[in-house]
């Protein structure tokens, strides 16, 4: 049958029909699987500088409030401190005109100063300008130390460089009159003094009676501030990668250079120091820490895919990872590898379906176009198989089909009457003899 003419249209027709689809298919979904994974690695990488960009931000407001909150409190322990010096001026005042002693006058400053509060916890303290180590006059937390010479190793903690803190007192006092000086003491609380707290303290001189006047503000309030603020800056974060989808299930997610996951859709505040990586057995948070210092690449491994396949590590995903330092949080984004794919299959089933369509239709035309080529030539063998069985007699080649059939079919129908002229003439030749040799005889 494949031997037909007609079989081998259809075959041919299908055939090249056939691998045409499947070319097109497969280089069309190669060049499909490679443009549409750019595109969402690129669209992976955007959702993370964009991240950076708005962390950025926040920090620079963070930064920006925390300034603003120091300057406030500044301010305000400038005025606190300036009002125990004009006390103790007035009291210094009193001795002048006589109304006091200096002995009394300076009794009363001391009270006076020693009931001074500001805000909550802070107050005003007086020491010496002895040398070596001053001495100390008045500390209404730690009354103890009045009258002492400051010379204990845990004073020495100022400027960050174990100094005393009250002979940098001193020095600030003598040099500039005023000044700031950052230490660690403890905050005075309902519960009694807490462990040593960052301090930030400002200090005056009162020359007259070689006095330093300090006071303070504990650091962990603004701390406690810029914290909240970081708090709602995570919040925020949290509300806005809740929104941003990777692929169909791929997520945005924080975490600290603690290993601590600050914002996971599944994960936040987890252990997740302790999850492996799959393909390269590490602790997957070293391998995007890791991943966080090639920024141009992303990195591949095999996770789960909750909640249908959680716990089910055979999936492979693709993580990009920023490093914002100045808060040493590590911004990332995740992506199926699946999902990347998923476009290019579907543009790939969509062609795939649409060129059967195309086949069938090919088919189909293909098989009325072999029956209008062959059907012409079918009746010709039919002709020639007529006059081999009955003779030319009443043979005629039938005229039909395409120009190419009904040009042969008029070429034999002209070749056939030749014969039969040819077969005539030769009887009436033959006739002719006959009759000679009857009339010869």
């Amino acid at each position: 049958m494949l031997s037909s003419l007609r079989s081998k249209l259809l075959l041919a027709l299908t055939g090249t029909v056939l691998i045409s689809i499947l070319l097109i298919v497969f280089f069309v979904k190669k060049e499909t699987d490679i443009h549409i994974s750019l595109l969402q690695n690129e669209n992976a990488k955007h959702f993370v500088t964009t991240a950076a960009a708005t962390v950025e931000n926040h920090y620079d407001n963070l930064l920006y409030l925390e300034q603003s909150l120091l300057e406030v409190r500044k301010e305000e322990l400038h005025i606190f401190v300036q009002l125990a010096l004009i006390r103790v001026e007035e009291y210094y005042a009193a001795f002048l005109s006589g109304d006091i002693s200096e002995d009394e006058a300076k009794k009363q400053a001391i009270t006076a100063l020693k009931k001074m509060r500001f805000g909550d916890v802070g107050y005003v303290w007086i020491n010496d300008t002895g040398h070596p180590v001053p001495r100390m006059v008045m500390h209404p937390t730690l009354p103890e130390l009045d009258g002492k010479i400051l010379d204990d190793p845990a004073f020495d903690c100022a400027l960050g460089k174990n100094t005393n803190l009250f002979v940098a007192a001193v020095d600030v006092a003598l040099r500039d009159g005023e000044g700031y000086i950052d230490c660690f003491w403890p905050k005075p609380t309902t519960e009694g003094l807490t462990p040593k707290q960052a301090k930030l303290s400002l200090i005056k001189y009162f020359e007259k009676w070689n006095w330093v006047i300090g006071s303070g503000i504990y650091i962990d309030d603004i701390e406690r501030s810029v914290q909240e603020r970081l708090t709602s800056i995570l919040a925020d974060l949290k509300d806005n990668f809740s929104r941003v989808r990777v692929g169909e299930s791929g997520y945005m997610y924080l975490f600290n250079g603690k290993k601590e996951m600050l914002v996971h859709p599944s994960l936040a505040g987890a252990d997740f120091s302790r999850l492996m990586n799959p393909t390269t057995g590490n602790p997957i948070l070293d391998d995007l820490v890791e991943a966080a210092q090639k920024p141009s690449k992303m990195l591949e491994y095999q996770w789960d895919k909750p909640p249908e396949h959680k716990g089910d590590f055979r999936f492979w995903k693709k993580s990009y990872v920023i490093h914002f330092e100045p808060l040493d949080w590590y911004i990332a984004s995740s992506v199926y590898t699946d999902e990347i794919e998923a476009p290019a299959r579907a543009i790939a089933q969509y062609i795939l379906v649409l060129s059967l369509v195309i086949l069938l239709f090919t088919f189909v035309h293909s098989v009325l176009l072999s029956r209008s080529l062959t059907k012409p030539l079918q009746l010709l063998t039919e002709a020639g198989e007529k006059i081999s069985c009955d003779g030319m007699a009443d043979a005629a080649v039938p005229v039909t089909g395409s120009i190419e059939t009904r040009r042969l079919g008029m070429i034999l129908n002209g070749m056939l009457g030749s014969i039969k002229e040819s077969v005539r003439a030769e009887e009436e030749l033959f006739k002719t003899k006959f009759e000679l040799e009857t009339r010869l005889n």
